[in-house]
């Protein structure tokens, strides 16, 4: 009997521990990655299970099983993996085809909003995870300092940066007509 308590109090201990290495803030994902994330969605052979970013949102790493019955947390050294392919250190945006990294943007989207398709688009990915507060944040934005800093014109220039910021993603406007804009915005 003491065995089998000690086999479920230790099941239990190494089962909440399935979030490890889920990141943390904001972030600026690069299309390379979002590219890999849709590939990661679309897979018709294997079942999505676990994608992992670095910590500076520049390379990626989907697992995917290949058989009927997986864990849902994907295997526990696909984090070393993705480590020893990119030299970086690597985290867990997804499980499955829901996001699972934590900000202040993914705290308050509804469960809905953190699921992705198998049908998304590039665009749609991108544009739900600019959303999530992954694409378009830098890692040491901390949008609550840029709110606190600005003036009382904050929301509208808030919002101009980011119908300009929108523009850009979306390729109707250049790099360099952004930047010459939002200046003039900020001036």
């Amino acid at each position: 009997m003491k065995k089998l308590l000690g086999i479920v109090v230790l099941s239990l201990l190494f089962s909440g521990n399935t979030l490890a290495g889920v990141g943390t803030g904001t972030m600026d994902i690069s299309d390379n990655v979002i590219r890999n994330f849709q590939k990661y969605l679309q897979s018709k052979k294997k079942t999505p299970i676990k994608f992992l970013i670095t910590e500076d949102g520049q390379d990626s790493r989907g697992w995917m099983c290949p058989y009927a019955e997986c864990a849902p947390t994907g295997s526990a050294n696909e984090e070393k993996k993705c480590r020893s392919q990119t030299g970086k250190t690597c985290y867990t945006l997804a499980l499955s085809r829901s996001i699972r990294w934590k900000n202040e943007f993914t705290k308050k989207a509804k469960t809905a909003e953190k699921r992705f398709s198998s049908k998304d688009d590039f665009s749609t990915i991108k544009e739900k995870l600019r959303k999530l507060g992954l694409v378009g944040y830098g890692p040491e934005i901390n949008t609550k300092k840029v709110k606190k800093s600005t003036n009382t014109n904050n929301g509208d220039i808030v919002s101009q940066i980011k119908d300009l910021k929108e523009l850009l993603d979306t390729g109707v406007i250049t790099q360099d007509e952004f930047e010459k804009a939002k200046k003039k915005i900020l001036n």
